[in-house]
């Protein structure tokens, strides 16, 4: 006999409906500050392997407004080291607020795809 923990739930995205990209909007935030385009963020991501969940690209305390992925931002601070938001970070964001239109801060957003971004597009400085 089993029991079922949890049952997480994605909205399918995908052209056609395919199952090829699925969102998720794991938790909505705490309230507060809205996250809209052009909002300041602190947020860490990561970008896994399909098959072994292993971490392909990882990023901690990231702060960048949101709408300018596909660019360099700072960790923690302005004028700490930089690292890459990879532009698929922006378009699972895009998405999610089609889903759920008030997001705030705290947000977790869990995203599938069928084919993920390239190397370069992760990261080019380390492709």
């Amino acid at each position: 006999e089993l029991e079922l923990g949890a049952l997480d739930l994605f909205e399918d995205l995908s052209p056609g409906r395919t199952g090829e990209y699925l969102v998720r909007v794991a938790d909505a935030g705490r309230g507060g500050r809205k996250l809209v385009k052009g909002t300041k963020v602190e947020a860490n991501f990561v970008i896994a392997g399909a098959l072994n969940g292993m971490a392909l690209y990882r990023v901690e305390r990231a702060v960048w407004t949101i709408g300018n992925e596909g660019k360099e931002a700072y960790v923690n601070r302005h004028g700490e080291r930089t690292v890459w938001i990879p532009s698929c970070i922006g378009q699972v964001f895009r998405d999610a607020c089609r889903i759920l239109p008030l997001l705030y801060e705290g947000t977790r957003l869990e995203a599938r795809m069928q084919s993920g971004p390239a190397p370069m597009e992760l990261n080019p400085k380390l492709a």
